[in-house]
């Protein structure tokens, strides 16, 4: 197969991939960054004294960072399969 022909066919591939690495990250990201303030606003509930405020940060972002960790680590499983990384990688 002529080099230009297997450039062309790995293209899509190439994108895909590309595609999936973005995506990954900014889930990772978001799920980092939901976390953190998740935990954080719980820490200055405690500090405070503030019940409401504890319970209320886990109400309004347990959801959204839990979607986040769970679509990255599904993401990032499937990605192994894409990439063909091994363990030992």
């Amino acid at each position: 197969m002529p080099q230009s022909e297997s450039n062309a066919s790995s293209e899509p591939l190439h994108g895909l991939r590309r595609a999936l690495m973005a995506l990954f990250k900014v889930l990772l990201v978001a799920f980092l960054v939901l976390g953190s303030v998740l935990v954080i606003v719980q820490l200055i509930g405690v500090i405070i004294g503030g019940s409401s405020l504890v319970v209320g940060v886990v109400d309004a972002l347990a959801l959204p960072t839990t979607v986040a960790a769970s679509a990255a680590g599904l993401l990032g499983f499937a990605m192994s399969y894409i990439f063909h990384w091994k363990s030992s990688d």
